[in-house]
């Protein structure tokens, strides 16, 4: 079960910008499998860093359903991830600026700081 969702990766970057950052080789539509693979790759990341803390991996609440948090922390780091693979080093500081805000806080929560409501 992924943390995310196109959905919520177009919630945070704009749909426009995420379909841009999917089409790999500039055909005017997104490549298939590319946004599965990001958000593949935020999950890992984010299950990765979570053993370290109190919760279960998968990050799941009570009734099963992934925290809001985690789903927004998956969906900006599937992001970050596929602008990277278009743009390559050319950063943008507004993309890089929601990144590192939502690993700042997938490490708060790992480190106690930022309580979530998860097993």
């Amino acid at each position: 079960m992924a943390y995310s969702a196109e959905a919520d990766v177009d919630r945070i970057f704009g749909s426009t910008n995420v379909d841009d950052w999917l089409d790999l080789d500039r055909d005017g539509s997104a490549d298939t499998g590319q946004l599965t693979w990001a958000i593949a790759k935020a999950d890992r990341l984010i299950d990765s860093r979570m053993k370290r803390s109190r919760y279960r991996v998968p990050v799941v609440d009570a009734s099963g359903s992934t925290p809001s948090e985690i789903t927004d922390i998956s969906a900006a780091l599937a992001g970050g991830y596929a602008y990277e693979n278009q743009q390559g080093e050319n950063e943008d500081d507004e993309v890089k600026a929601v990144v590192d805000k939502h690993k700042e806080m997938l490490e708060a929560i790992v480190f106690g700081r930022f309580p979530i409501s998860a097993m």
